[in-house]
């Protein structure tokens, strides 16, 4: 099998579980370019498809686009799934669900992650609890403390460039919602990789049942 017919059936199964039709109609651009030879199609696919963001102490970040090596609903899902298993393996407060709050800021698709990783998280069982609105990476921090939430997720990508976005893990309890560190980064990564190979991004349980929406005090507090 040739590197381009390769590169198109990866393009293909990506496309199956691509739940953004922009992206699906960009991929399948690609695909056709594929067909025909095109040197900077081969070079362009290979740069989304052949690595993955992976997961470290500061999360995930990367531009957003289709494929692993970029920020979009599927890597958010899968990366949310993950982060859930390993929640769930971790006795969590008086035995009650995991409860993580998540917040986002203001660059472009953060809320919709925000939303897809509540949903996902709610999907497994657990307490998703979404700050009110866009706000810095601090007031999560701080949220993380005052809620008793077992972690946070924070969508931000801190200082990238305006064309990323990205995705922040910190834990509570003892950890009093400071940012993930070795080795909980490379467990969690693991969990990820898990469900990267095994579902597709329908396939990840979603629900609306256990999110909600933290009262606006906690904000100013």
């Amino acid at each position: 099998m040739t590197e381009g017919v390769w590169l198109q059936a990866v393009i293909s199964r990506w496309m199956e579980q691509e739940p953004e039709p922009h992206y699906k109609d960009a991929l399948l651009r690609l695909h056709h370019d594929l067909a025909g030879g095109d040197s900077e199609a081969v070079a362009r696919v290979s740069e989304l498809f052949t690595s993955r963001l992976s997961f470290g102490t500061a999360g995930i970040r990367g531009p957003m686009r289709p494929g692993p090596n970029g920020m979009n609903r599927t890597v958010v899902s899968q990366t949310t799934a993950g982060l859930a298993r390993y929640f769930l393996e971790r006795p969590s407060r008086a035995n009650n669900a995991p409860r993580v709050i998540i917040g986002f800021d203001g660059r472009h698709h953060s809320e919709v992650f925000a939303r897809e990783t509540a949903e996902v998280l709610s999907g497994h069982g657990i307490d998703a609890l979404l700050l009110p609105h866009l706000l810095p990476t601090p007031v999560l921090a701080f949220a993380v403390r005052e809620s008793g939430a077992d972690a946070g997720v924070m969508v931000t990508a801190s200082h990238n460039p305006a064309s990323d976005n990205g995705y922040k893990v910190y834990l509570g309890g003892a950890d009093q919602g400071s940012q993930i560190v070795p080795p909980t980064d490379r467990d969690i990564e693991a969990h990820i990789q898990a469900v990267a190979s095994s579902q597709s991004w329908s396939d990840i349980p979603r629900s609306t049942e256990k999110i909600s929406v933290v009262d606006g005090s906690i904000v100013d507090t």
